[in-house]
């Protein structure tokens, strides 16, 4: 089963592509990776925004540079996954995203905006993998997540969703 969207013909897709990566750390009595650490995990750009669109996350995609099987055993610290516009001081979704299984073109449906002219959507990702038999050699693990978001500017269609004239997205608009 499908979410149903509404979208319009004129809507601009943008697929994005971000990479978080956690390099073998001996921490005392632990060997683990450890992705919070790197310094290029911290808050990265998804897209550039205009405060005269509203966006739509569609579909996200979550994977790893080691097999689906061996990341399950190796979590230590649940990975997860957190959206923030850049000028805001609240995150973008309420809860942070669990980077557990991985995800292929999952739906998503997640209307956004902001009020403010030349914000950011960001992603940060946090979490700690163990060291398990088959990641012995392994010196970086890499997580890459992937969105298709849709942005749009049907001015109709932007005040009937802050309206919550839209049926499933009454509460569903997050607007900073």
């Amino acid at each position: 089963m499908s979410i149903e969207q509404r979208i319009s013909y004129k809507a601009l897709p943008i697929e994005t592509f971000n990479r978080f990566q956690a390099r073998f750390n001996v921490l005392p009595n632990k060997y683990s990776f450890d992705i919070a650490e790197e310094p290029t995990n911290g808050r990265q750009l998804v897209i550039p925004m205009n405060n005269r669109y509203i966006y739509l996350i569609d579909r996200v995609s979550f994977s790893s540079s080691i097999d689906e099987g061996v990341y399950l055993r190796s979590i230590d610290v649940q990975p997860d996954l957190r959206l923030q516009l850049r000028l805001q001081s609240a995150f973008l979704y309420p809860y942070p995203l669990p980077a557990i299984n991985y995800k292929d073109n999952l739906e998503f449906n997640f209307w956004f905006h902001s009020n403010k002219a030349n914000d950011q959507l960001l992603v940060s990702m946090s979490g700690i993998l163990d060291q398990v038999p088959e990641t012995v050699g392994v010196s970086t693990i890499y997580s890459h997540i992937s969105f298709i978001i849709y942005q749009e500017e049907n001015v109709d269609l932007i005040e009937k969703l802050r309206a919550g004239k839209i049926p499933h997205t009454k509460g569903r608009l997050f607007s900073g």
